[in-house]
């Protein structure tokens, strides 16, 4: 190597909130730099590894993998150490020099985590002594065992630690490290390493400890580290550096350093050299399946279990298909799929490329309860040193490093909000995005200082990695022990994965899993099985998929609880397309999504299904590709079909097309529509038509989704809806049981069932089993639901209840339950949730006995009962008759819905807003539901009851209030500022109903707040209607127009609620239409006005004014 200095020490965003280096910028600036090498040293983990290892040999550098480690004093098992770092540990700096010792490294680093963490991820000299092949070892920086040798006048004990680490690496590769940040120690130590170095025979190496690219990224770096610490620039006491020259220095900035040592530059060239790790990025590393005795080859095992699938699944026998499809076809026929190949027309190639070697991504969903048991099956299978979880890393994206920066800068909550809020919420954004389309953002740059810090600051910090987690479904099966192939991590929760993320993985050949747990599939399972009753058993398999009632339920878009199909712009999307077949259903799957919003697909797709729109198609080729979705490119899978039938592209080659869309590079872009021209052009398709049609496709290639995912999907969805329609209590009791936990949840479901005529009858002791149950048409509430109770509890009473009959009072559940089992906890909340009003007395006067009844029965479990009466010896004793219970005043409502509520956590029997119903929806306000899916800065008014306060001073010293406001779907929290709250103070008392006219605010993975502009009382007085006016359209004399009496209505509003009769069409019955937008005052001179116009018969008013509810 030529050029005369190579970085050995540093630090990548994978030194988690403690180096601001991305990789591919770091990569980018020693390249610029002319450097030939580059290592990466991060912080006890080799996270980034394999990205930087494959970023540097992209660039044209040496890629030299390495890791600062933590060396504990004495054992790593030793965790009694102070925990200030001096006392705990040293660092040292382990570079790989071959695969050896890329191996070694993956061990010590997995050793840190699963054997010696304390504070920090440690080893020690017995595990070093171990692992020591194929390493090159250097003395590290300050915090290093020689440094603090040296800084403590202990020379002997340094030439002693020097020789040790000497013999154990080798002397060709063990260096001292010296260091000049401008910190005097550094030039203490790197003089003394320097001349001992010369005494011992060991070579010293310059090193830089970057952390950052710049020296102007110093700003930057000061703020993550408040990131990490959780203080403000403003603390004094904060962690900081005590340099700014941490940075990634020039060759030549480095020479001036070091002008009187030449040779520590050049050093760095040799050890450069000496590290020549290669890592196998092309092959497969695949475990051992275990095979049957009979079978001698995988391949042989695998053909004849494709062969028994295909007998099953074609009874009638059926050719090969299409090759296409054939590998499809061998996931299906094995059962790892349930959409037929054949019957959907999915492409193989999709699932796996001949012409791009990765392996095939298979996701597969179980139902939740049983994924760890299908985790463990692996486990046992493969073996528990071959199996583990996979690495996920947050990153500080856009929006949420300005937060990040905000907080660390002491800015208001208000201020960081409002800044991270002009960052547009779209996919892939990014801060320079921003500001070169929001002027408003970009001014902030020159508006003040603290300003133009957060944008500097935060567009230096975007993109690093925040914080390790565990992925969601991904599980690595390693081909053998998993530290011989990937270093593991355990984190602060004690949970088991990789170092390497997904992608890392894939690029070094790991077969990686995704078992994600699915709700949905428990849900169908169980309503199923509640389904089937005592008769024959119902097999979702089985439906028919052009059922009529399930389209008109997905048509009337009454989809809360279906998969997938729930959201308010779902259920509308529905109600506009009105889907009659099972592909509409496939397609809305895949078009509901931003892109296709945004480019306004989904309205075309709508139009053109009702013919309000013309379908057209570019080249008569297209049609039988897009013809099931309308013209609409809806799928990746059309994107491939394309570019085979028009351009002669291999279904392979069309996948390579898709995946290159996708990624958007112009040299890519441009050879690939070269090449789908000049292929259209074979096949008498002129040159620009065929452009216009690559630049249509690539207009779309960005939204489309795979169509067999979204056939899965599609499916579920039916399956779900097909319940609701048809078995509806059985459905909505397997989904609110698999929702217990979840009370906003519980809520919108508990409604919804209520709204569709199914009765959800409340928690019984007498009734109830364990989770949510069916009961004729009704559904019964499950035991445990109610807050407090377990399910070994619930067990115990459902024992006892199957063998002695129903409890008949307080007194006799405690007798018969056994004692351990239940509580003077879980009893009392049994009786605040109804669970034991079917035992005699009211709640108040049960939750009295709780205490008594809890002390007899484990009297009587003891024998040690003054109740039982020995009239002939013990042997003889009988129960004394039961204590009546006491006489007390029942609660009244409001305090027995607040009790009911705090265990079940929403008003279940009634509600404090039942007066208020009708009022709420005939204005059309929207629910909290809807609120929940509304976009960040929209404007809503909105009605709910105040269930809790609480009151804050302002950074002027002016009391605000944080609001929770409650309805029937769940709560929202709502931000009252100082002038307003000063105003409404009154109104704003708990179980006060208030009408707030507010903005939605939204921050990421956060249930979105109301901040309120205005608030109004409302008073008990608006809640009934008047009464409720129906005008029977079928008694109008001849000649009446409408439009006249709109007008007539419409100049006496009020509360009251006009319903219309209407003859059908169909049987002549009368049906009830209601008017929505129209709430009059029925007074007695518009009910003059409309008998004298309509007659007598054709007007009709009913009171229907209901008491609110006192709270």
């Amino acid at each position: 190597m030529s050029a005369g200095f190579v970085h050995l020490h540093n630090h990548s965003d994978y030194s988690l909130l403690d180096g601001a280096c991305r990789l591919d910028r770091l990569v980018e600036r020693v390249k610029s730099l002319g450097m030939p090498a580059l290592a990466l040293t991060d912080h006890g983990n080799l996270f980034g590894a394999v990205e930087f290892y494959e970023k540097a040999r992209a660039a044209g550098l040496r890629p030299i993998v390495g890791c600062e480690v933590y060396v504990a004093h004495g054992s790593r098992l030793d965790r009694t150490r102070s925990a200030d770092g001096k006392g705990a540990y040293d660092h040292l700096v382990l570079l790989a020099r071959n695969r050896e010792g890329y191996r070694n490294l993956m061990r010590l680093s997995s050793a840190g985590y699963m054997e010696g963490f304390h504070y920090k991820p440690r080893i020690d000299k017995e595990l070093l002594s171990a692992h020591a092949d194929g390493i090159l070892c250097l003395s590290a920086c300050l915090r290093g065992e020689l440094p603090q040798l040296v800084l403590n006048g202990d020379l002997e004990a340094a030439r002693n630690a020097a020789a040790w680490y000497r013999d154990l690496f080798g002397k060709e590769f063990y260096y001292f490290e010296a260091q000049d940040h401008g910190i005097p120690e550094e030039r203490t130590v790197a003089q003394r390493l320097i001349e001992l170095g010369k005494e011992m025979g060991i070579p010293v190496v310059a090193t830089n400890d970057c952390h950052y690219l710049r020296q102007q990224d110093a700003e930057a770096h000061e703020v993550l580290l408040c990131i990490q610490t959780g203080k403000t620039l403003q603390d004094q006491d904060r962690f900081r550096f005590a340099t700014d020259q941490v940075y990634v220095k020039s060759t030549e900035e480095m020479e001036a350093l070091f002008q009187g040592a030449p040779e520590v530059l050049r050093n760095t060239l040799e050890v450069a050299e000496k590290c020549e790790l290669t890592l196998d990025t092309e092959r497969v590393q695949l475990p051992e399946f275990p095979l049957p005795p009979e079978f001698q080859t995988a391949e042989e095992y695998l053909r004849s279990a494709a062969r028994e699938g295909l007998r099953r699944r074609y009874p009638s026998g059926v050719g090969p298909g299409r090759g296409s499809a054939a590998g499809s076809l061998v996931s299906y026929v094995l059962g790892i799929t349930d959409i037929d190949p054949l019957k959907f027309d999915l492409l193989f190639e999709r699932f796996l490329n001949p012409e791009r070697i990765s392996m095939p991504d298979i996701d597969i969903d179980f139902d939740y309860e049983n994924r760890g048991r299908v985790i463990e099956y692996v486990l046992e299978k493969y073996g528990r040193d071959s199996v583990t979880q996979i690495i996920t890393f947050g990153t500080m994206a856009a929006r949420a490093v300005v937060r990040d920066v905000g907080r660390a800068l002491g800015m208001t909550y208000a201020d960081q909000d409002r800044v991270a809020k002009l960052v547009p919420a779209e996919l892939g954004m990014t801060l320079t995005r921003a500001l070169e389309t929001v002027p408003e953002l970009k001014a902030l740059s020159t508006q003040d200082e603290t300003h133009a810090k957060l944008i500097r600051c935060s567009l230096a910090l975007e993109g690093l990695a925040r914080h390790a987690s565990t992925h969601a479904a991904g599980v690595l099966i390693a081909p053998g022990k998993l530290t011989d192939y990937v270093p593991v991590y355990r984190s602060s929760k004690g949970d088991v994965t990789t170092q390497f993320d997904m992608v890392s993985l894939e690029k070094i050949g790991l077969l990686k899993m995704d078992f994600l747990g699915l709700r949905t599939l428990t849900v169908l399972e169980d309503a199923a099985r509640l389904a089937s009753g005592a008769g024959e058993r119902l097999d979702l398999k089985g439906i028919p998929l052009d059922d009529p009632a399930t389209f008109a339920l997905l048509s009337k878009g009454q989809t809360i609880g279906v998969f997938q199909l729930e959201s308010s712009g779902m259920r509308e999307l529905l109600r506009k397309v009105l889907p009659d077949s099972f592909e509409d259903i496939i397609a809305i799957n895949a078009l509901f999504r931003p892109g296709p919003i945004q480019s306004g697909m989904l309205d075309d797709f709508a139009k053109r299904k009702h013919g309000k729109q013309k379908i057209t198609y570019m080249h008569p080729t297209l049609e039988p590709i897009l013809k099931n979705t309308l013209g609409v490119i809806a799928y990746q899978d059309q994107v491939m079909q394309i570019a085979n039938r028009l351009a002669g592209f291999t279904l392979a080659q069309g996948d390579l097309l898709r995946r290159a869309m996708g990624k958007k590079k112009p040299e890519e872009m441009a050879s690939m529509k070269q090449a789908f021209v000049e292929g259209c052009g074979k096949n008498q398709v002129p040159k620009k038509k065929a452009e216009e049609i690559f630049d249509l496709v690539e207009k779309f290639a960005g939204y489309g989704f795979p169509r067999a995912h979204s056939a899965a999907y599609a499916l579920l969805s039916y399956q779900c809806a097909y319940l609701k329609a048809h078995h509806p209590a059985a459905f909505f009791a397997a989904a609110l049981s698999s929702e217990v936990g979840d009370t906003d949840r519980i809520v919108v479901l508990v409604e919804e069932a209520r709204r569709l005529g199914i009765e959800v009858n409340p928690p019984d002791v007498n009734r109830s089993q364990s989770a949510f149950t069916l009961e004729g048409n009704a559904v019964r509430f499950g035991l445990t639901a109610i807050k407090n109770v377990g399910k070994g509890s619930v067990e115990a009473i459902v024992a006892a209840r199957q063998s002695g009959g129903p409890f008949v009072s307080i007194w006799d559940l405690c007798r018969r339950v056994d004692p351990r089992s239940i509580n003077k906890r879980v009893l009392e909340s049994l009786v605040l949730a109804g669970a034991c009003d079917s035992l005699g007395g009211d709640r108040a006067q049960l939750f009295e006995a709780v205490a008594l009844a809890i002390g007899r029965s484990q009297e009587l479990a003891r024998g040690q009962s003054r109740d039982q009466v020995a009239l002939f010896g013990a042997e003889h004793a009988i129960e004394a008759p039961e204590p009546p219970l006491a006489d007390i005043p029942s609660w009244p409502l409001h305090d027995r819905l607040r009790k009911e509520r705090e265990v079940l956590g929403f008003y279940f029997s009634d509600h404090p807003l039942s007066p208020y119903r009708a009022l709420i929806e005939s204005r059309r306000l929207p629910d909290t539901a809807r609120i929940r899916e509304t976009r960040d800065g929209a404007e809503v008014t909105f009605m709910g009851m105040v269930s809790a306060i609480k009151t804050i001073a302002d950074r002027n010293g002016r009391p605000m209030a944080f609001v929770t406001l409650e309805d029937f779907s769940g709560s929202v929290e709502g931000v009252t500022f100082a002038d307003l709250y000063e105003r409404n103070r009154s109104a704003l008392t708990q179980g006060a109903v208030i009408e707030t006219r507010a903005r939605v605010s939204v921050r990421e993975d956060q249930d979105p707040k109301l901040v309120f502009q205005s608030i109004r009382a409302v008073a008990s007085g608006e809640a009934g209607p008047e009464g409720e006016l129906t005008l029977d359209l079928t008694e109008f004399p001849e000649g009446v127009s409408l439009e006249p009496l709109r007008d007539l209505l419409g100049r006496h509003p009020g509360r009251c609620p006009v319903y219309f009769l209407v003859r059908s069409p169909e049987d002549g019955t009368k049906t009830q239409i209601r008017a929505r937008r129209l709430l009059v005052r029925a007074s007695e001179e518009l009910l003059d006005e409309l008998r004298r116009r309509l007659g007598e018969r054709a007007v009709r008013l009913v009171n229907t004014v209901q008491e609110p509810v006192p709270f």
